[in-house]
């Protein structure tokens, strides 16, 4: 008699522990989760105001109006000194590891250029000011990517969404 009695007690105490466990894991887990969440949050704000400060440095290599023929090799050594002083300043710490390798790529190029024109008054070749000016693209890319910046709205129709001028996509 005295087994029947212990069987279904030692069930129901394995069965309260079992549940105790496994909600502490998922309570811990979901805890984590949360808590990367937030931190994620607020990496994403100080990584968009850094990118920005980035970003406006590479505005003396545009598309358009193009300043091909016009740019010198000392303007490339202020943007590289620019470039380095926010990576070690703060911006280098929110890089994401892809985009890391884009900024490196850029200020490897960039002082490989510097080591063979020296002249700082020296204007940027034009077929060289498109190869930076790639470089430099191939990086602000990737920091769109780092911050979702041209990913389509999922709760916005195609039909809804239009490009910067306004005009309807499809």
């Amino acid at each position: 008699m005295e087994i029947e009695i212990i069987i279904p007690i030692v069930t129901v105490l394995l069965g309260a522990f079992a549940t105790a466990v496994l909600g502490y894991f998922f309570g811990m887990r979901k805890m984590r989760r949360e808590y990367r969440g937030s931190i994620g949050q607020e990496v994403w704000k100080v990584r968009k105001e850094t990118y920005a400060e980035l970003l406006g440095y590479m505005k003396i290599l545009p598309l358009w109006p193009t300043r091909s023929g016009k740019a010198t090799f000392g303007e490339l050594q202020r943007l590289s000194k620019k470039f380095r002083n926010w990576y070690f300043g703060n911006g280098g710490l929110f890089l994401t590891e892809v985009s890391k390798r884009h900024y490196f790529d850029v200020q490897s190029s960039i002082q490989d250029l510097l080591q063979r024109h020296p002249d700082t008054k020296e204007i940027i070749d034009p077929d060289i000011y498109k190869a930076v000016r790639k470089k430099l693209s191939a990086l602000r890319t990737e920091m769109t990517n780092d911050l979702l910046s041209r990913e389509r709205d999922l709760l916005t129709s195609k039909n809804e969404q239009t490009t910067d001028s306004g005009i309807n996509e499809t």
